[in-house]
């Protein structure tokens, strides 16, 4: 039963059930049977307020039934209907017979109600045989109440992720405070991947417009990083009618540090054509010199240096020392320093200190007058 008005409590529903024609449950009064058919006034055998059915004078051993109570021990008159599935007054069917009429009840549904969580128990398949719940998308996790199930129609098949290039992107430095992120152009590739949303577990990343190819099997959008994004590991998923895709994986890294020589020993430093050069003192008479030059990060990243050496003429021009590592990043604004000989006669060579040969400001050209 159905209240209209409510009983007040989360397991009842005011609703009207969405049923293909209306149930009653249990021997009914045809709807169609009228006055003139003789079902008007009340129907079996009518009990004054204080009878119990228990009590005479009830009529025995006849289809006739007594008063019940209900829940709020209300008297209810009760009458037998035809013991049919159909109505009895309507002739129908291949013979013309009476009972040929649309069913009395049909308790199928016309839409999904969906109000019932998946993880009370439930038969596997409802009155018809079909699966209980019907192939739900990933979220949807309730059925429908009653004995039958309501089919929504084919459901597209889910998504899936095979990768994602670029899958990295750098925070942007927090001077920026923000306002102008990390700007990465993104491809997703997979399979049904038409109507899709994309959505990234942090927070810090934007996602701009997407353009879905007609295939459905990738997605072009941009990557907004902020300078409040976390380095590391984040995941990337996509959502379509069908469900919501496994994971791919887009890191976030740290703001790279810049290498920048900010001073020099026994020589001076210039920069010409955006190349920095060491020019070396020459002493009377010539002799070899050493100038120990400073490595400044002067970027607001950390600055990992993994090789120095002499990558320009090793042969006249030496590298007799280092204060750097190869192993512990240099901090913003941290220095270290580094030892270069020049030799006598005049020569024209080039130090690096570079992050695995990725720094492009590692290379200082040296000049032997």
């Amino acid at each position: 039963m159905t209240s209209t008005t409510g009983y007040g409590s989360a397991n009842n529903s005011a609703a009207q059930p969405p049923l293909v024609t209306q149930y009653c449950n249990g021997s009914r009064v045809p709807p169609t049977c009228s006055a003139q058919d003789g079902c008007a006034g009340p129907h079996g055998y009518g009990v004054p307020p204080g009878i119990v059915d228990a009590s005479t004078p009830n009529p025995v051993f006849t289809l006739t039934p007594s008063a019940t109570v209900d829940e709020g021990n209300n008297w209810i008159n009760v009458s037998w209907g035809p013991l049919s599935l159909s109505d009895d007054s309507v002739t129908g069917g291949a013979n013309g017979n009476y009972g040929g009429g649309n069913p009395l009840g049909n308790y199928a549904l016309t839409r999904a109600i969906n109000t019932i969580p998946i993880s009370q128990p439930h038969p596997p398949t409802d009155f018809f045989g079909n699966a209980r719940p019907e192939a739900l998308p990933a979220g949807d996790n309730r059925f429908d109440p009653g004995a039958v199930e309501f089919a929504s129609g084919a459901r597209p098949a889910p998504p899936t992720l095979v990768g994602i290039a670029p899958a990295t992107g750098t925070a942007p430095a927090p001077l920026k405070s923000g306002l102008t992120p990390d700007v990465v152009p993104v491809t997703l590739t997979g399979t049904n991947l038409a109507g899709a949303r994309v959505k990234v577990s942090s927070s810090d990343i934007r996602i701009g417009r997407l353009t879905v190819d007609a295939t459905g099997t990738q997605i072009s959008t941009t990557f907004f990083i902020s300078s409040s994004a976390i380095p590391g590991a984040t995941t990337v998923t996509v959502t379509t009618p069908g469900g919501t895709s496994n994971g791919v994986t887009f890191t976030v890294e740290a703001p790279s540090g810049t290498l920048s020589f900010t001073s020099a020993t026994n020589g001076t430093l210039s920069n010409d054509l955006g190349i920095p050069h060491l020019t070396f003192t020459t002493p009377t008479p010539r002799a070899p010199v050493t100038s120990v030059v400073t490595i400044t990060n002067t970027g607001t990243g950390p600055l990992q240096i993994t090789q120095e050496a002499i990558t320009v003429d090793s042969t006249d021009f030496t590298l007799a020392g280092t204060t750097c590592s190869l192993t512990t990043p240099l901090a913003p604004n941290g220095t270290c320093t580094v030892s270069i000989t020049r030799p006598a006669a005049h020569k024209l060579g080039g130090f690096s200190a570079t992050n695995g040969g990725t720094t492009p400001d590692g290379f200082l050209g040296l000049i032997a007058p």
